[in-house]
């Protein structure tokens, strides 16, 4: 049975204004995939990948009213939680999600609310032979958020 790809992502962030306009935070989430997730070898298996990214944020907005528009950029490192299995000629292959965690947006904030529309990068490597054995891949992924400010 064929089972359609899908991205889900839950998390916090905690910020601080630190001017007029500008945003500094930090924050985690879990993010589950499933989808093409072999291609790293070149052989399109569907696979579950899951991982936590913990990152940094930056946010710039336009003005301090209460609705407003904002660009934020995020940087940091993806905590893997299990392993992909895939095969490819060689053999079977084993990779995690871990490493450097990148993310951008644009978005608008109205009072409380925030919606944005991104894109985020989780590096993927070979578990069995780590960042220098030469099999490295990336998982991009568009996105719209929903957030909301307590």
């Amino acid at each position: 049975m064929h089972e359609i790809p899908y991205h889900f992502s839950v998390g916090g962030m905690a910020e601080y204004q630190v001017g007029r306009i500008t945003n500094v935070g930090i924050g985690a989430e879990y993010y589950s995939s499933y989808g093409e997730h072999c291609r790293l070898f070149n052989n399109m298996q569907q696979t579950y990948i899951h991982t936590l990214p913990i990152y940094a944020n930056l946010k710039f907005s336009l003005n301090k009213a209460r609705i407003s528009p904002f660009v934020e950029g995020r940087i940091g490192y993806s905590i893997p939680m299990g392993r992909v299995t895939c095969n490819d000629p060689d053999g079977v292959h084993h990779y995690k999600s871990m490493g450097l965690y990148t993310g951008g947006a644009v978005g608008l904030k109205i009072y409380r609310t925030q919606v944005s529309f991104g894109m985020s990068a989780i590096d993927v490597v070979d578990s069995d032979l780590g960042f220098n054995g030469g099999r490295k891949d990336v998982i991009t992924d568009y996105y719209v958020r929903l957030s909301f400010a307590f």
